[in-house]
């Protein structure tokens, strides 16, 4: 039914997941087929981030501040997702001694002073342990019958 103050369009939520204040010009609700252009503002060093709209990636535009994310509203209420990750983790290990995280290149741990080259592998499950280590702590597996 046509109203005397013309066609009213169907609007459609945005979950922001709590995040609703992270994202500059971010509304409630926008019209289905409505460019929706936002500014997620909340960028920190070192970490990696991901946008997911209803579960599918969406391809941000970062600068130095933040990241732009722009998306035509569909005929449905959605879910927009910020996931972050650290990426400094790929860079450290895991100290055996200790288990405190320690910069990959080094030779010892910052943390408790272990020689992280003196080191084996578990055959078994993979998990870095003591040269003098006669079962793994993770898996329990046998060593000292290792080769």
């Amino acid at each position: 039914m046509l109203s005397l103050f013309g066609c009213s369009a169907n609007k459609y939520e945005i979950d922001y997941c709590g995040a609703k204040s992270s994202y500059q010009g971010a509304k409630s609700s926008y019209e289905s087929g409505e460019e929706v252009e936002l500014y997620y503002k909340n960028i920190v060093p070192d970490m990696e981030y991901s946008f997911y709209l209803d579960g599918e990636y969406i391809s941000p535009e970062f600068d130095a501040g933040g990241a732009f994310i722009r998306f035509v509203m569909p005929e449905h209420d959605v879910k927009l997702e910020c996931r972050a990750k650290n990426s400094m983790s790929a860079l450290q290990r895991e100290c055996p001694n200790c288990h405190v995280l320690t910069p990959q290149a080094s030779g010892i741990c910052l943390s408790c002073g272990f020689d992280i080259e003196a080191t084996i592998v578990c055959p078994e499950c993979g998990t870095e342990l003591k040269k003098e280590a006669k079962f793994c702590y993770n898996c329990g597996s046998n060593l000292s019958n290792k080769e």
